[in-house]
């Protein structure tokens, strides 16, 4: 993220944080062991690695049939022989995306993001 934000609204700096985060995932496709797919519904990554973070399902806003996408993105990192990562948060669609994953066995565990109004603070 190049941009310097100027609203330091809680729902600006919500949206950051997403922002950040979904930006880093795309660098990955420079790696020729990962696979990124920067698809309208989520962005995922697979590799050959059993490492989650290289193996992740982020950004998702899925209008309908997600019981079946949730299993198809499963499929392929079982196919691959990799743990999945699904990263979920505040932009997350459908709403009950986390409950839908924990159903399926995924551990939920929440993860912050950081963010400072760094013109409000006082000079050191």
């Amino acid at each position: 993220m190049s941009d310097i934000l100027v609203d330091t609204s809680q729902a600006s700096m919500v949206h950051a944080i997403e922002a950040n985060l979904f930006a880093f995932f795309p660098q990955l496709s420079a790696w020729p062991r990962a696979d990124v797919h920067d698809e309208p519904e989520f962005l995922w990554t697979l590799s050959d690695l059993p490492f989650p973070l290289f193996n992740s399902v982020l950004r998702a806003r899925v209008p309908d049939r997600i019981d079946e996408r949730i299993d198809h993105r499963m499929a392929t990192a079982r196919a691959r022989g990799v743990p999945l990562l699904w990263w979920t948060g505040p932009s997350s669609h459908p709403a009950d995306l986390d409950r839908r994953l924990e159903a399926r066995g995924f551990f939920l565990e929440p993860a912050r993001g950081m963010a400072a109004d760094l013109a409000a603070m006082a000079p050191a």
